[in-house]
């Protein structure tokens, strides 16, 4: 029975592209993705802590007993309209901004692995496949969760049955 020779991956390719770099230029990809990997760092606990404020803001008009659970037809009643619509416009709004800033360090962490790539095998391409994108998606899935319940909160202040 004849050994296969597995094709390469990814990975086996960028290491054998390291033992071929000169020790400067080692340095210089070294630099990038580390910064990428403190990049990476930052925008899950930037994250955890825009998350855990749209969490609190969606809370806020329960534990205010704005809007309270009923034997009704309709499940809950809002009490206060204006501060439940406010409560959500704020929130719509927080989540936007959430996803502009969170953005940002992504767009920082792909020139970062760019430039990498690009001092270690000449490419400036950014793959954000696999483990790369965990952090991502899951904060996206989060905030636009949390945008979508704030829509149906203010949904709920404007046409809320009496």
């Amino acid at each position: 029975m004849a050994d296969t020779v597995e094709p390469k991956n990814e990975s086996m390719l960028r290491v054998d592209a390291m033992k071929l770099i000169q020790p400067s230029q080692y340095e210089l990809w070294k630099y990038f993705e580390d910064r990428a990997d403190r990049l990476g760092e930052r925008l899950w606990s930037v994250g955890a802590w825009l998350m855990a404020v749209i969490a609190a803001t969606l809370t806020l008009p329960f534990v205010a007993k704005f809007i309270e659970t009923s034997t009704a037809f309709f499940p809950v009643q809002v009490s206060g309209r204006l501060p439940v619509a406010m409560i959500a416009v704020f929130g719509m709004l927080f989540c936007t901004y959430s996803y502009a800033a969170l953005r940002d360090v992504r767009e920082h962490i792909e020139s970062n692995w760019r430039k990498a790539g690009y001092v270690l095998n000449g490419t400036w391409h950014v793959s954000w496949g696999g483990r790369k994108s965990h952090g991502w998606n899951v904060l996206l899935t989060v905030g636009s969760l949390g945008f979508a319940a704030f829509a149906a909160l203010f949904l709920l202040a404007i046409v809320n049955p009496a």
